[in-house]
Protein backbone atom coordinates (compact mmCIF):
# COMPACT_ATOMS: atom_id res chain seq x y z
CA UNK A 1 0.00 0.00 0.00
CA UNK A 2 2.45 2.64 1.16
CA UNK A 3 5.21 4.07 -1.03
CA UNK A 4 8.17 6.20 -0.07
CA UNK A 5 8.72 9.38 -2.06
CA UNK A 6 11.49 9.74 -4.60
CA UNK A 7 13.81 12.58 -5.42
CA UNK A 8 12.30 15.54 -7.23
CA UNK A 9 11.20 14.77 -10.77
CA UNK A 10 11.04 17.00 -13.82
CA UNK A 11 8.95 20.08 -13.23
CA UNK A 12 9.46 20.01 -9.47
CA UNK A 13 11.74 22.19 -7.39
CA UNK A 14 15.10 20.50 -6.96
CA UNK A 15 15.66 19.34 -3.41
CA UNK A 16 18.46 21.14 -1.53
CA UNK A 17 21.76 19.27 -1.40
CA UNK A 18 21.60 19.32 2.40
CA UNK A 19 18.31 17.44 2.31
CA UNK A 20 19.61 14.92 -0.23
CA UNK A 21 22.66 14.28 1.96
CA UNK A 22 20.42 13.75 4.99
CA UNK A 23 18.42 11.16 3.05
CA UNK A 24 21.63 9.26 2.29
CA UNK A 25 22.09 8.89 6.05
CA UNK A 26 18.50 7.71 6.53
CA UNK A 27 18.56 5.02 3.81
CA UNK A 28 20.84 2.61 5.75
CA UNK A 29 18.49 2.88 8.74
CA UNK A 30 15.56 1.84 6.56
CA UNK A 31 17.53 -1.04 5.05
CA UNK A 32 18.32 -2.30 8.57
CA UNK A 33 14.71 -1.97 9.72
CA UNK A 34 15.52 0.83 12.18
CA UNK A 35 12.24 2.69 11.72
CA UNK A 36 12.22 4.65 15.03
CA UNK A 37 15.67 6.06 14.25
CA UNK A 38 14.63 6.90 10.68
CA UNK A 39 11.48 8.65 11.95
CA UNK A 40 13.54 10.70 14.41
CA UNK A 41 15.87 11.82 11.60
CA UNK A 42 12.94 12.71 9.35
CA UNK A 43 11.22 14.73 12.09
CA UNK A 44 14.41 16.76 12.53
CA UNK A 45 14.62 17.17 8.77
CA UNK A 46 10.96 18.29 8.64
CA UNK A 47 11.77 21.15 11.01
CA UNK A 48 14.54 22.34 8.71
CA UNK A 49 12.50 21.84 5.53
CA UNK A 50 8.87 22.50 6.60
CA UNK A 51 7.64 22.76 3.00
CA UNK A 52 8.94 19.36 1.87
CA UNK A 53 6.06 17.12 0.81
CA UNK A 54 8.43 14.20 0.36
CA UNK A 55 9.43 14.26 4.03
CA UNK A 56 5.77 14.36 5.10
CA UNK A 57 4.89 11.43 2.84
CA UNK A 58 7.83 9.38 4.06
CA UNK A 59 6.91 10.06 7.68
CA UNK A 60 3.42 8.82 6.84
CA UNK A 61 4.83 5.61 5.37
CA UNK A 62 7.10 4.94 8.34
CA UNK A 63 4.43 5.68 10.93
CA UNK A 64 2.06 3.37 9.06
CA UNK A 65 4.63 0.58 8.98
CA UNK A 66 5.25 1.15 12.70
CA UNK A 67 1.58 0.61 13.55
CA UNK A 68 0.60 4.25 14.16
CA UNK A 69 -2.15 4.89 11.56
CA UNK A 70 -3.31 8.22 13.00
CA UNK A 71 0.11 9.83 12.66
CA UNK A 72 0.47 8.24 9.24
CA UNK A 73 -2.82 9.82 8.17
CA UNK A 74 -1.75 13.24 9.43
CA UNK A 75 1.47 13.17 7.40
CA UNK A 76 -0.14 11.69 4.26
CA UNK A 77 -2.63 14.57 4.27
CA UNK A 78 0.13 17.15 4.71
CA UNK A 79 2.07 15.65 1.80
CA UNK A 80 -0.92 15.89 -0.55
CA UNK A 81 -1.72 19.42 0.62
CA UNK A 82 1.86 20.49 -0.13
CA UNK A 83 2.14 18.67 -3.47
CA UNK A 84 -1.36 17.83 -4.77
CA UNK A 85 -0.04 16.75 -8.19
CA UNK A 86 2.22 13.97 -6.91
CA UNK A 87 0.60 10.63 -7.78
CA UNK A 88 2.53 8.65 -5.16
CA UNK A 89 1.37 10.96 -2.38
CA UNK A 90 -2.21 10.95 -3.68
CA UNK A 91 -2.24 7.16 -3.95
CA UNK A 92 -0.88 6.64 -0.45
CA UNK A 93 -3.63 8.85 0.97
CA UNK A 94 -6.29 7.18 -1.19
CA UNK A 95 -5.15 3.72 -0.10
CA UNK A 96 -5.31 4.85 3.53
CA UNK A 97 -8.85 6.20 3.16
CA UNK A 98 -9.96 2.91 1.63
CA UNK A 99 -8.06 0.27 3.60
CA UNK A 100 -7.86 1.87 7.04
CA UNK A 101 -10.91 4.13 7.23
CA UNK A 102 -13.31 2.46 4.84
CA UNK A 103 -13.94 5.93 3.38
CA UNK A 104 -14.55 4.87 -0.19
CA UNK A 105 -15.82 8.25 -1.40
CA UNK A 106 -12.63 10.07 -0.39
CA UNK A 107 -10.53 7.28 -1.88
CA UNK A 108 -12.43 7.44 -5.17
CA UNK A 109 -11.95 11.20 -5.43
CA UNK A 110 -8.19 10.79 -5.18
CA UNK A 111 -7.95 7.76 -7.45
CA UNK A 112 -10.02 9.52 -10.12
CA UNK A 113 -7.83 12.62 -9.84
CA UNK A 114 -4.82 10.45 -10.58
CA UNK A 115 -6.50 8.73 -13.54
CA UNK A 116 -7.64 12.05 -14.99
CA UNK A 117 -4.00 13.04 -15.51
CA UNK A 118 -2.45 9.59 -15.73
CA UNK A 119 -4.99 7.28 -17.43
CA UNK A 120 -2.40 4.50 -17.77
CA UNK A 121 -1.40 4.39 -14.10
CA UNK A 122 -1.48 0.65 -13.43
CA UNK A 123 -1.38 0.84 -9.64
CA UNK A 124 -4.40 3.13 -9.57
CA UNK A 125 -6.32 0.99 -12.06
CA UNK A 126 -5.56 -2.06 -9.93
CA UNK A 127 -6.67 -0.31 -6.73
CA UNK A 128 -9.93 0.74 -8.38
CA UNK A 129 -10.48 -2.81 -9.61
CA UNK A 130 -10.14 -4.25 -6.12
CA UNK A 131 -12.20 -1.43 -4.63
CA UNK A 132 -15.05 -2.23 -7.03
CA UNK A 133 -14.64 -5.91 -6.22
CA UNK A 134 -15.06 -5.15 -2.51
CA UNK A 135 -18.30 -3.30 -3.33
CA UNK A 136 -19.55 -6.28 -5.38
CA UNK A 137 -19.49 -4.13 -8.53
CA UNK A 138 -18.00 -6.90 -10.61
CA UNK A 139 -18.63 -5.26 -13.99
CA UNK A 140 -16.84 -2.09 -12.92
CA UNK A 141 -14.01 -4.17 -11.49
CA UNK A 142 -13.70 -6.04 -14.79
CA UNK A 143 -13.49 -2.70 -16.64
CA UNK A 144 -10.44 -1.62 -14.64
CA UNK A 145 -8.69 -4.99 -14.87
CA UNK A 146 -9.33 -5.10 -18.64
CA UNK A 147 -7.94 -1.58 -18.92
CA UNK A 148 -4.76 -2.85 -17.23
CA UNK A 149 -4.47 -5.59 -19.84
CA UNK A 150 -4.84 -3.09 -22.67
CA UNK A 151 -1.75 -1.34 -21.30
CA UNK A 152 0.14 -4.45 -20.18
CA UNK A 153 -1.27 -7.61 -21.82
CA UNK A 154 1.03 -9.84 -19.74
CA UNK A 155 -0.10 -8.48 -16.36
CA UNK A 156 -0.75 -11.63 -14.29
CA UNK A 157 -2.51 -9.76 -11.48
CA UNK A 158 -5.15 -8.46 -13.87
CA UNK A 159 -5.54 -11.86 -15.53
CA UNK A 160 -6.06 -13.62 -12.22
CA UNK A 161 -8.54 -11.01 -11.04
CA UNK A 162 -10.56 -11.40 -14.24
CA UNK A 163 -10.47 -15.19 -13.96
CA UNK A 164 -11.88 -14.87 -10.45
CA UNK A 165 -14.66 -12.63 -11.78
CA UNK A 166 -15.58 -14.92 -14.64
CA UNK A 167 -18.57 -17.08 -13.70
CA UNK A 168 -20.33 -18.91 -16.58
CA UNK A 169 -23.90 -17.69 -17.09
CA UNK A 170 -25.24 -21.25 -16.94
CA UNK A 171 -24.14 -21.59 -13.31
CA UNK A 172 -26.40 -20.43 -10.46
CA UNK A 173 -25.30 -17.45 -8.41
CA UNK A 174 -22.77 -18.34 -5.77
CA UNK A 175 -23.81 -18.36 -2.15
CA UNK A 176 -21.88 -16.15 0.25
CA UNK A 177 -19.80 -19.11 1.43
CA UNK A 178 -19.09 -20.28 -2.12
CA UNK A 179 -18.09 -16.77 -3.19
CA UNK A 180 -15.66 -16.50 -0.28
CA UNK A 181 -14.23 -19.93 -1.13
CA UNK A 182 -13.69 -18.86 -4.75
CA UNK A 183 -11.80 -15.76 -3.67
CA UNK A 184 -9.71 -17.77 -1.21
CA UNK A 185 -8.73 -20.03 -4.11
CA UNK A 186 -7.38 -16.96 -5.92
CA UNK A 187 -5.40 -16.06 -2.81
CA UNK A 188 -3.96 -19.58 -2.79
CA UNK A 189 -2.89 -19.25 -6.44
CA UNK A 190 -1.14 -15.96 -5.69
CA UNK A 191 0.73 -17.49 -2.77
CA UNK A 192 1.78 -20.49 -4.83
CA UNK A 193 3.21 -18.02 -7.36
CA UNK A 194 5.00 -16.10 -4.59
CA UNK A 195 2.81 -13.02 -5.12
CA UNK A 196 2.20 -12.03 -1.49
CA UNK A 197 1.27 -8.40 -2.19
CA UNK A 198 -1.40 -9.50 -4.68
CA UNK A 199 -2.70 -12.01 -2.14
CA UNK A 200 -3.02 -9.22 0.43
CA UNK A 201 -5.01 -7.12 -2.07
CA UNK A 202 -7.50 -9.95 -2.65
CA UNK A 203 -7.77 -10.67 1.07
CA UNK A 204 -8.49 -6.99 1.73
CA UNK A 205 -11.30 -7.20 -0.82
CA UNK A 206 -12.68 -10.29 0.95
CA UNK A 207 -12.38 -8.50 4.30
CA UNK A 208 -14.48 -5.62 3.01
CA UNK A 209 -17.13 -7.97 1.68
CA UNK A 210 -17.17 -10.36 4.65
CA UNK A 211 -16.10 -8.30 7.71
CA UNK A 212 -17.01 -11.09 10.16
CA UNK A 213 -14.89 -13.76 8.45
CA UNK A 214 -12.19 -14.62 11.00
CA UNK A 215 -10.14 -16.63 8.49
CA UNK A 216 -9.55 -13.48 6.41
CA UNK A 217 -8.10 -11.66 9.40
CA UNK A 218 -5.92 -14.61 10.39
CA UNK A 219 -4.54 -14.94 6.85
CA UNK A 220 -3.90 -11.20 6.65
CA UNK A 221 -1.99 -11.53 9.91
CA UNK A 222 0.15 -14.34 8.50
CA UNK A 223 0.90 -12.44 5.29
CA UNK A 224 1.69 -9.14 6.98
CA UNK A 225 4.00 -11.02 9.35
CA UNK A 226 5.90 -12.53 6.42
CA UNK A 227 6.01 -9.11 4.74
CA UNK A 228 7.63 -7.66 7.87
CA UNK A 229 4.70 -5.55 9.07
CA UNK A 230 4.49 -6.96 12.60
CA UNK A 231 2.20 -4.30 14.15
CA UNK A 232 -0.39 -4.99 11.48
CA UNK A 233 0.09 -8.75 11.84
CA UNK A 234 -0.65 -8.47 15.56
CA UNK A 235 -3.81 -6.43 14.90
CA UNK A 236 -5.16 -9.03 12.47
CA UNK A 237 -4.24 -12.00 14.69
CA UNK A 238 -6.08 -10.39 17.61
CA UNK A 239 -9.11 -9.62 15.44
CA UNK A 240 -9.27 -13.23 14.19
CA UNK A 241 -9.27 -14.57 17.76
CA UNK A 242 -11.98 -12.09 18.80
CA UNK A 243 -14.18 -13.16 15.90
CA UNK A 244 -13.64 -16.90 16.40
CA UNK A 245 -12.22 -17.58 19.87
CA UNK A 246 -12.64 -21.36 19.63
CA UNK A 247 -10.42 -21.76 16.56
CA UNK A 248 -7.18 -23.37 17.78
CA UNK A 249 -5.00 -22.31 14.84
CA UNK A 250 -5.89 -18.62 15.30
CA UNK A 251 -5.09 -18.77 19.01
CA UNK A 252 -1.79 -20.54 18.33
CA UNK A 253 -0.76 -17.87 15.83
CA UNK A 254 -1.49 -15.13 18.35
CA UNK A 255 0.21 -17.03 21.17
CA UNK A 256 3.30 -17.62 19.02
CA UNK A 257 3.43 -13.89 18.23
CA UNK A 258 3.15 -12.95 21.91
CA UNK A 259 5.92 -15.39 22.78
CA UNK A 260 8.39 -14.84 19.93
CA UNK A 261 7.91 -11.17 19.03
CA UNK A 262 6.71 -9.50 22.23
CA UNK A 263 8.15 -11.81 24.89
CA UNK A 264 4.76 -11.68 26.64
CA UNK A 265 5.06 -15.14 28.14
CA UNK A 266 2.00 -14.93 30.40
CA UNK A 267 -0.29 -13.93 27.52
CA UNK A 268 1.12 -16.71 25.36
CA UNK A 269 0.79 -19.28 28.15
CA UNK A 270 -2.85 -18.36 28.71
CA UNK A 271 -3.69 -18.90 25.04
CA UNK A 272 -1.76 -22.18 24.74
CA UNK A 273 -3.55 -23.59 27.79
CA UNK A 274 -6.93 -22.57 26.34
CA UNK A 275 -6.05 -24.45 23.14
CA UNK A 276 -4.88 -27.51 25.07
CA UNK A 277 -8.05 -27.60 27.19
CA UNK A 278 -10.14 -28.29 24.08
CA UNK A 279 -7.43 -30.07 22.08
CA UNK A 280 -5.47 -32.16 24.63
CA UNK A 281 -3.45 -33.96 21.94
CA UNK A 282 -2.43 -30.89 19.94
CA UNK A 283 1.26 -31.57 19.32
CA UNK A 284 2.26 -28.02 18.39
CA UNK A 285 0.73 -26.67 21.59
CA UNK A 286 2.35 -29.34 23.75
CA UNK A 287 5.74 -28.48 22.25
CA UNK A 288 5.12 -24.76 22.72
CA UNK A 289 4.16 -25.27 26.36
CA UNK A 290 7.27 -27.36 26.93
CA UNK A 291 9.44 -24.55 25.54
CA UNK A 292 7.60 -21.92 27.61
CA UNK A 293 8.14 -23.93 30.78
CA UNK A 294 11.87 -24.17 30.02
CA UNK A 295 12.02 -20.39 29.61
CA UNK A 296 10.26 -20.00 32.95
CA UNK A 297 12.67 -22.42 34.60
CA UNK A 298 9.88 -24.94 35.27
CA UNK A 299 11.77 -28.06 34.24
CA UNK A 300 9.33 -30.58 35.73
CA UNK A 301 6.41 -28.97 33.93
CA UNK A 302 8.42 -29.03 30.70
CA UNK A 303 9.08 -32.76 31.19
CA UNK A 304 5.36 -33.32 31.71
CA UNK A 305 4.51 -31.81 28.30
CA UNK A 306 7.30 -33.64 26.43
CA UNK A 307 6.29 -36.92 28.08
CA UNK A 308 2.70 -36.21 27.05
CA UNK A 309 3.90 -35.94 23.45
CA UNK A 310 5.62 -39.34 23.76
CA UNK A 311 2.43 -40.84 25.19
CA UNK A 312 0.70 -39.82 21.97
CA UNK A 313 3.64 -40.40 19.59
CA UNK A 314 6.22 -42.74 21.18
CA UNK A 315 8.44 -42.32 18.11
CA UNK A 316 8.65 -38.50 18.35
CA UNK A 317 12.39 -37.82 18.16
CA UNK A 318 12.17 -34.10 18.97
CA UNK A 319 10.32 -34.69 22.24
CA UNK A 320 12.80 -37.40 23.24
CA UNK A 321 15.74 -35.09 22.49
CA UNK A 322 14.21 -32.35 24.64
CA UNK A 323 13.74 -34.81 27.52
CA UNK A 324 17.32 -36.03 27.14
CA UNK A 325 18.58 -32.44 27.21
CA UNK A 326 16.56 -31.73 30.36
CA UNK A 327 17.98 -34.84 31.98
CA UNK A 328 21.54 -33.77 31.25
CA UNK A 329 21.17 -30.30 32.78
Amino acid sequence: MEQLGTTASAGQIQEPMEMQSAYHLIEPLLQNGQRPEAIAHLLTLAERFPDSARIQNDLGVLYYQSGDPEKAFEHYRKAVAMDPENTTFQRNLADFYWVERGDIEEALVLYNQILAKHPNDLETLQALGYLCLSLEKDEDAAFFFNRMLEIEPWNTTAWKALEALTVPASKPALSEGEEASRLFEEVKKCLEAGEKEEAVQILEAIRRRYPENALVFNDLGVLHYHLGNKPKALYYYQKAVRLKPDEASFKKNLADFYLVELDEIEEALKLYLEVLEKNPEDMETLFALGHVCIRLGKREDARFFYNRILDIEPWNVNAQEMLDALGEE
